[in-house]
């Protein structure tokens, strides 16, 4: 594993798209629900949850478990309004604007853990410096000493943000096209009942000594309120927090992409592509790149493969895919992509797609060309 891990989910539900073209290019509107997350695993937690805090000598040691971001969720309502011109022949450009709708927020700063062992082993002590930052529609207090109590508001968010994409293709020949393209650059603005939530000041050091013989058993007789008592201060010195409802609004980046390809048509039926991918969220930038072919078998299914490197050191991605568009007006597509990561014991990343398209229309009628219309001087088309 690397120092730093994460688990990363994207969840897109798409409520409403539709385009149409005019004489120079096409409009598109889309509207989705989305959610983005976040959650780092560091290696130090794993490696002292399997090997304990004891070194290879029989001695304490000291270990930092957490020193980095942990959590960063947030999910928005998205609606965006693009527009796609064809300058000429070979350059086609786009960019969408966006408008974003944040419903809920919630990522952590500043997270520090250190764990520490007596060389002797007569203690063990921790350290921790956290804070929790968040805006929802919900309103949060704290009853008594610990029980955080829950409100929710209903009301309509007044979180709003923005965020655009931008495209370009061009063709350098019949056969060999180029593209480009940066999607959801953008931030929002979270004013919603904003939060913080974090350790009160002087605690977050805790010291465990043992187990004391004389509180565990009395005059021989095992205590059956130790453990219970224990977990209770446990507990008690986990949660000495406090909740800042004075906190100041803040904007939040959403997670963007980046997408450079090539294209190459030997014929009909087979073509090639290449494809470097990079995404920034919170925490990391990760980058990919994928080769592919695509071999349209007849007017109504295509077959795909392709070859994924993560991160230029992760290299057995392979990928495969089925495209069915059945009575020209109902498509199916699914895709499998780290096809050898499907044993889920030796698995780093796995992704499946899957979806439908309806097509409505009509193919417009091509005016039948002779031999001679191949040979026309470009003037002679143009005055055609």
């Amino acid at each position: 594993m690397d120092a730093r891990n994460e688990l990363n989910l994207d969840l897109n539900v798409g409520l409403l798209g539709f385009g149409f073209k005019t004489k120079h290019g096409f409009f598109t509107f889309s509207s989705q629900l989305r959610t983005n997350v976040q959650f780092g695993i560091p290696k130090d937690i794993l490696h002292f949850v399997a090997e304990g805090n004891i070194d290879e000598n029989g001695q304490g040691r000291n270990l930092t478990l957490i020193d980095q971001d942990l959590l960063s969720a947030q999910a928005y309502a998205e609606c965006g309004i693009g527009y796609g011109l064809n300058v000429n022949e070979k350059l086609t450009v786009g960019a969408r604007f966006k408008l974003l709708l944040g419903l809920a927020n919630i990522n952590t700063t500043n997270t520090h853990i250190d764990l520490s062992t007596d060389p002797n082993l007569n203690s063990l002590a921790i350290n921790m410096d956290y804070r929790v930052r968040m805006s929802a529609p919900v309103r949060l207090s704290v009853v008594g000493d610990t029980a955080l109590n829950f409100e929710f508001v209903k009301e309509m968010p007044n979180n709003y943000g923005f965020a655009v994409d931008l495209g370009a293709q061009y063709k350098i020949t019949d056969k060999l096209s180029v593209a480009a393209s940066i999607l959801d650059l953008g931030k929002i603005h979270w004013v919603d009942n904003p939060v913080e939530l974090h350790q009160k000041e002087g605690t977050g050091n805790i010291t465990f000594g043992g187990l004391e013989w004389e509180s565990m058993f009395s005059n021989g007789v095992y205590n059956e309120d130790f453990f219970s008592l224990l977990a209770d201060s446990i507990v008690h010195e986990l949660t000495q927090y406090e909740i800042d409802t004075l906190a100041s609004d803040y904007w939040d980046a959403v997670p963007w992409r980046m997408n450079l390809s090539a294209t190459y048509d030997f014929n009909r039926v087979l073509s090639a592509s290449l494809m470097y991918r990079g995404e920034r969220n919170k925490f990391n930038y990760y980058q990919s790149l994928t080769a592919g072919f695509n071999i349209n078998l007849w007017d109504w299914m295509e077959i795909m493969a392709c070859k994924t490197v993560n991160n230029f050191n992760d290299w057995i991605n392979p990928g495969i895919g089925v495209n069915l568009s059945l009575f020209k007006s109902l498509q199916f597509y699914t895709m499998f992509d780290y096809v050898s990561d499907m044993y889920l014991v030796d698995g780093k990343s796995f992704r499946f797609f899957f979806g439908m398209n309806l097509v409505f229309g009509h193919e417009r009628k091509a005016k039948k060309s002779t031999n001679a219309d191949r040979y026309l001087i470009p003037q002679q088309k143009a005055d055609e």
